[in-house]
C-alpha cells in the first residue's frame, strides 16, 4: 500500500487516509496521458490528488491510484518535496487536503492574526492550492495546532519569527517573499470578452472564449492571454505584439487574436500553444534521431524566418519552442518572443551564432541520456544554460562522436562561417533531410510522443520503453495498413459531412454547433489529404484526393459555407468567428509545411482567410496575414477565393 511504500522509498510515516475517494477533488488520469508530476497534493493508501501536465500541456488537478502513480513522469521528485514539507506531528494531523474534514477537526484554520495571543511552536509550510499554508501550535485559550492560510497572517502573531528554527529561516524568507511578490490580479475576471480561467505563470493565463451554448470544444476554446500593469516599471508586452505582429502570416508564430488595455493593463491574446520541447523531453527523457531530424527541418525554418524580418533571438533553447495543439500538434512554434532584438544591418555574426546554439541544441536533445566524453555532467539534472556553455567550448569531434555526419557537418558550417554571406538554410535543412535515408528512417512525421502514446495504449505501458524509438522509427507500413486507415479516415469525413449538411437543413440557425461541425469537417478533409503525402503510400491512394478534389472542398464546404453563417449572426457570433478563422488557419499553415508542392493552393485559402479576417476581426493580425500569403499566391488569387 502507499503508506508501506512511501515508508520504504522516503521514509514517510502516515497513519490516516489524506485523501478522499475520486469525485471529491480531481479527475481519473491515465499515466500516458501525463507528461509528469508538478506536485503532490494530499495522499492517502489508495491513491493520490496530485497536480500533473498533461501531454496537451496543461496543468489539472487530477485523482492517481497507486499502480498510475508509481508509474508517472517525475513522481519521485514530486513525493521527496511532499515529504519535506510535511509537519513533524504530520501523523495526527490527518491531510494537506483543506476540504476534507478530517484535516479540519485536527487543526484549526487561522486566518485572522488577532485571535492569537502567542505562537509557541513552529511546525512547516507549504504551497498548496494557490496559498501559503504555516503550520504552527499556538496559544488562544490554550494551546491548540492550527493552520494559518497565508504567510503573512503567521508573521503578524506575536511571537512568529522567534519560533522559527533557525535552520528554517531562510526557506520562510523564501516563501514570504514569493506570497508578497504573486501575480497582480486584474481587477475583472474577463478581458475583452475572454474570460482567465487559470493562472499560468507571472501576468500569463488560461483564458477561455465566451461563447454561448455548445461551442467549440476543448483547445478550440482556450487561448493564452498575458497582461501587463501599465505603470510597470519595465514594459515589454507592447515590444512583444510588435514583435509577434511583424510574423503575422507566417508559419509557426503565434497570431495576436486582440492587444489593448483594459483597467490598468495592456493585454495580448493569443491561441495557446502545447507543450514546450523541454517538457517533452522530460517526459520521453531524451529524443530519438528521428525526432530531432524532424525537429531540425521546422526549427532551422523558424530561425530563418526570424532573421529575415532583421531579428536575432539570441536565446534558442528547448523552452523557447513549443508544440501546437491538436492537428498541430507536430508543428513547432516559438513561444519567446519578448527578447527578439533587432539585427545589425551589416553584419551576419549574429545569425550564425543562433544557428551554432540551434545545432547544440539538437546534439543535447540526442544525447541527453547517454553524455559523451569530455562533458562529465548529469545532462537530466544541470540546468541547459549551464549545459549549453560546456558545449560550447567542446570540440565539434568530442560532441559529435556517434552521430550521423549530419550534426558535425551543420556544427562546422555555423561556427567557422563566411561572414560576408548570409547562412544557407536550405543547404542546412537538406543535410538532415538525407540523413533519414542515410539512417535508414521514415520521414513521415510520427514524432517520439506519438509513437510513445500509441505504444502505450496498445500494450499497456505509461512510459516511454527502451528501445521503442528506433522500431516505429524505422516500421515500414503495408498496403493493408495504409488502405484500412484511408477507409477509416474516409468514414470519418462522411459523418462529419453529414453533421454539416444536418446542421444546414435546420430551421433555426445553430451557430456554436455550425462552427464546430465544419471545424471538424476540415480537419477531415485535411487528414485525408495528409495520409496521401505518406511516403510508402501506393499510387492509387495517393491520388484518392484529388480525384475527389478534396483540395477544393476544404474552402467550399469546410471553411467557406460556415463562415458565410456565422457573418449572418454577427455581432452574436463574434468570439465564434475569431475562434474559427484563427484554427483554420493553423490548420492550413500545418498541411503547407507538410506538403509544400499545394502551397499556392492553401495560400488562396490563406488569403481568403485574411480577407474575412479584415472584416471581422480588424484588431487581429488579418492584414498580416493578407500581405504574408498575398505575395506567396501571386494575382491569382483575387479571382479564385471568393468573399
Amino acid at each position: 500500500m502507499i503508506f508501506s511504500w512511501l515508508t520504504q522509498c522516503w521514509g514517510v510515516r502516515l497513519k490516516e487516509p489524506a485523501l478522499a475517494l475520486p469525485g471529491t477533488g480531481g479527475d481519473c488520469v491515465a499515466a500516458h496521458d501525463i507528461m509528469h508530476v508538478v506536485q503532490i497534493l494530499s495522499i492517502n493508501d489508495e491513491g493520490a490528488l496530485i497536480k500533473v501536465r498533461t501531454v496537451a500541456g496543461e496543468e489539472r488537478s487530477v485523482y492517481s491510484s497507486l499502480p498510475e502513480l508509481k508509474l508517472m513522469r517525475g513522481m519521485e521528485t514530486a513525493v521527496e518535496k511532499f515529504r519535506k514539507n510535511l509537519p513533524p506531528d504530520f501523523e495526527s494531523s490527518a491531510c494537506h487536503n483543506g476540504n476534507n474534514e478530517n484535516y479540519r477537526n485536527g487543526r484549526k484554520i487561522i486566518d485572522n492574526p488577532e485571535t492569537v495571543e502567542w505562537v509557541a511552536t513552529y511546525q512547516g509550510i507549504e504551497h498548496a492550492r494557490g496559498k501559503y499554508l504555516v503550520w504552527a501550535e499556538v496559544d488562544v485559550t490554550q494551546r491548540v495546532k492550527v493552520i494559518f492560510t497565508s504567510v503573512g497572517a503567521y508573521s503578524q502573531c506575536p511571537g512568529a519569527v522567534a519560533a522559527i528554527p533557525h535552520c528554517h529561516r531562510d526557506t520562510f524568507k523564501q516563501y514570504q517573499k514569493m506570497e508578497e511578490s504573486g501575480p497582480r490580479q486584474p481587477a475583472r475576471e474577463t478581458v475583452d470578452g475572454y474570460k482567465l480561467i487559470k493562472h499560468i505563470q507571472d501576468d500569463v493565463y488560461v483564458g477561455d472564449r465566451q461563447i454561448q451554448g455548445a461551442g467549440l470544444s476543448g483547445d478550440d476554446r482556450k487561448v493564452t492571454i498575458k497582461l501587463e500593469a501599465r505603470d510597470t516599471d519595465a514594459p515589454s508586452l507592447e515590444r512583444e505584439v510588435e514583435n509577434l505582429l511583424s510574423f503575422s502570416g507566417e508559419i509557426g508564430f503565434p497570431l495576436v487574436e486582440r492587444y489593448g488595455t483594459q483597467d490598468g493593463y495592456r493585454f495580448m491574446v493569443c491561441r495557446l500553444a502545447g507543450p514546450t520541447l523541454e517538457d517533452l523531453l522530460e517526459w520521453c527523457r531524451a529524443f530519438s534521431l528521428k525526432t530531432v531530424f524532424l525537429l531540425a527541418e521546422q526549427l532551422i525554418s523558424r530561425v530563418e524566418v526570424i532573421h529575415r524580418r532583421s531579428f536575432i533571438h539570441g536565446g534558442i533553447r528547448p523552452g523557447a519552442f513549443a508544440l501546437d495543439t491538436i492537428k498541430a500538434l507536430n508543428q513547432v512554434t516559438l513561444v519567446e518572443v519578448a527578447g527578439l532584438i533587432t539585427e545589425h544591418p551589416r553584419r551576419n555574426d549574429a545569425r550564425y551564432f543562433d544557428l551554432e546554439g540551434l545545432t547544440l541544441m539538437l546534439i543535447y536533445m540526442c544525447r541527453r541520456l547517454a553524455p559523451w566524453e569530455g562533458l562529465q555532467i548529469d545532462l537530466t539534472k544541470t540546468l541547459y544554460e549551464d549545459i549549453l556553455r560546456q558545449m560550447e567550448d567542446t570540440r565539434a569531434e568530442v560532441l559529435c562522436e556517434g552521430l550521423p555526419r549530419a550534426f558535425k557537418v551543420c556544427l562546422e558550417y555555423v561556427k567557422f562561417p563566411d561572414h560576408t554571406n548570409e547562412p544557407d538554410y536550405n543547404y542546412l535543412r537538406q543535410l538532415f533531410r538525407s540523413a533519414f535515408d542515410e539512417n535508414r528512417l521514415l520521414r513521415d512525421g510520427v514524432f517520439d510522443w506519438i509513437a510513445y502514446k500509441n505504444w502505450n495504449s496498445q500494450q499497456g505501458c505509461s512510459l516511454p520503453v527502451a528501445g521503442i524509438t528506433g522500431e516505429v522509427g524505422s516500421k515500414r507500413l503495408s498496403g493493408e495498413d495504409v488502405r484500412r486507415e484511408r477507409n477509416a479516415q474516409a468514414d470519418l469525413l462522411y459523418q462529419a459531412k453529414e453533421a454539416c449538411v444536418s446542421i444546414a437543413k435546420a430551421d433555426k440557425a445553430d451557430w456554436t454547433a455550425a462552427a464546430s461541425a465544419h471545424l471538424e469537417l476540415t480537419r477531415r478533409y485535411i487528414d485525408i489529404w495528409d495520409l496521401a503525402q505518406h511516403p510508402e503510400i501506393p499510387t492509387d491512394l495517393r491520388r484518392w484526393p484529388e480525384g475527389h478534389q478534396l483540395q477544393e472542398k476544404v474552402w467550399q464546404i469546410g471553411i467557406e459555407p460556415c463562415l458565410k453563417l456565422l457573418e449572418a449572426g454577427l455581432p452574436h457570433t463574434r468570439n465564434l468567428m475569431t475562434g474559427f478563422l484563427h484554427r483554420t488557419f493553423i490548420l492550413l499553415t500545418v498541411f503547407v509545411e507538410k506538403a509544400p508542392q499545394y502551397e499556392e493552393k492553401c495560400a488562396r485559402y490563406l488569403l481568403g482567410l485574411s480577407k474575412w479576417g479584415m472584416e471581422h476581426d480588424p484588431h487581429g493580425s488579418w492584414a498580416g496575414v493578407h500581405s504574408r500569403w498575398g505575395e506567396s499566391a501571386g494575382d491569382v488569387l483575387e479571382a479564385s477565393v471568393p468573399c
